[in-house]
């Protein structure tokens, strides 16, 4: 039979989830169809710009697009690319991103963002050839709760108080207190996608904003930490994340896609003592 490249807007989310979980049948990690719809959630999917092969009605190979705006720039994200395995070295893949780019440049899409594994040579050549280019390093850490050391940390001002608060949108806040752009899944809306789901506690000291942190408590993913610049090194950051820690219900401690330029932030990890498990390349083209 012919394969026939379209959009998966009428497709059902349980055909994704099932060519999904085929295609990466061999991958390390594998997801619940409860934890796919939560991914495709944050990373706000796209089913009418996300695009899949088919050969006699089944989905062969995909791209899964989260649809946003990134630096201020219109942009698509690409959340998951496969191919069965009974249909690889076809060429597939490369059909359906050459599809997909047509469709997304009508749509007015400015650039394409994506991360994939450093160890992952293979695709990395093939997002090179296809016109990516390599934009930032990200680490990845995970620890379990109980094999952290005990950290030792100074004493607070008993002015400052920490308190929780609604999911701050307002990106000038984070801006201020950031020093890097966060990934496209640690973005501030990416998270209000499902609210319900994260915690966000506030260092606040005479109504003066000192930081900022925000944990996913059913999985232990922090996606956004930050401390003031003026109020770093004074043991606050150590204090906001034990507070998180307080609110943790998974016994897990996640912190995905840390800018690799981000020395501050790297270091303080390593001060936890949060285990690196795997780096990323951020990989951007221009449509």
């Amino acid at each position: 039979m012919s394969i026939v490249i379209k959009s998966l807007e009428s497709e059902s989310i349980n055909r994704i989830y099932e060519a999904f979980s085929r295609a990466f049948e061999d991958y390390p990690f594998q997801w619940t169809e409860e934890m796919f719809v939560r991914m495709l959630q944050r990373r706000n999917f796209n089913p009418n710009l996300s695009f899949g092969a088919y050969q006699d009605n089944h989905l062969v190979s995909f791209i899964l697009n989260g649809i946003g705006r990134f630096r201020l720039k219109a942009t698509a994200y690409d959340i998951g690319t496969g191919t069965l395995a009974s249909f690889r070295g076809q060429g597939l893949a490369g059909r359906v991103f050459e599809f997909a780019v047509q469709q997304l440049q009508t749509m007015n899409i400015h650039q394409y963002l994506l991360e994939v594994l450093c160890s992952n040579t293979p695709a990395l050549s093939v997002y090179q050839k296809q016109g990516f280019e390599i934009t930032r390093t990200f680490h990845c850490f995970l620890s379990k709760q109980k094999e952290l050391p005990s950290v030792v940390i100074q004493e607070i001002n008993p002015g400052i108080e920490v308190k929780e608060v609604p999911l701050v949108l307002d990106e000038t806040v984070w801006n201020m207190l950031c020093a890097v752009y966060p990934s496209w899944q640690n973005h501030v809306i990416s998270i209000c996608n499902q609210p319900q789901r994260f915690r966000t506690l506030a260092l606040v000291e005479q109504n003066k904003l000192l930081g900022l942190g925000v944990i996913e408590f059913q999985t232990g993913d922090i996606p956004l930490f930050a401390i003031h610049p003026d109020k770093r090194r004074q043991g606050l950051g150590t204090y906001l994340f034990q507070q998180l820690q307080k609110l943790n219900e998974s016994g897990i401690v996640k912190m995905v896609n840390v800018d690799a330029s981000n020395k501050a932030i790297l270091n303080f990890i390593a001060k936890l003592g949060v285990a690196k498990n795997a780096e990323q390349f951020e990989m951007l083209k221009i449509l």
